[in-house]
């Protein structure tokens, strides 16, 4: 680095530029910016994918409940299997006692649970509902 004295001669004026110490500390900065973006980034990113793992579990257990009573007879029980995209799920199905105060009727009703889970078993979602089984279905 080349040296100007002033005119006095006791005292060197600095040259424009950096020195090395005042560029590590930039890059340290932006070093450390950096990690916290990239990690916001990545918490946001398994943010996004938890939601639509959520979204999926939900339609799926949502058409097997529907799918119930119309593709096979209501009886009590517990049953459980896995859906084609690898989410595993629990069924369990109780009579509920008829309603004394209302006119008798061949309608049994009956308590559907229906929870699905994330590939490391983890619950993602939780369904219940009333079935009415009529007729031929009893």
């Amino acid at each position: 680095m080349s040296r100007r004295w002033t005119n006095a001669g006791l005292l060197p004026i600095r040259e424009g530029g950096f020195t090395l110490i005042e560029t590590l500390v930039a890059l340290a900065i932006m070093a450390i910016a950096m990690g916290a973006f990239y990690s916001s980034m990545t918490l946001s990113y398994r943010a996004a994918n938890q939601v639509k793992l959520h979204q999926v579990a939900l339609a799926m257990a949502r058409s097997h409940l529907d799918s119930i009573k119309r593709e096979s007879s209501i009886e009590p029980g517990s049953s459980s299997g896995t859906y084609v995209n690898g989410l595993q799920w629990r069924l369990k199905i109780e009579a509920l006692a008829p309603d004394s105060s209302r006119p008798s009727t061949s309608a049994q009703p009956y308590r559907v649970f229906l929870e699905a889970f994330d590939p490391h078993g983890g619950s993602l979602v939780r369904l219940e509902t009333v079935k009415l089984a009529v007729g031929p279905s009893l």
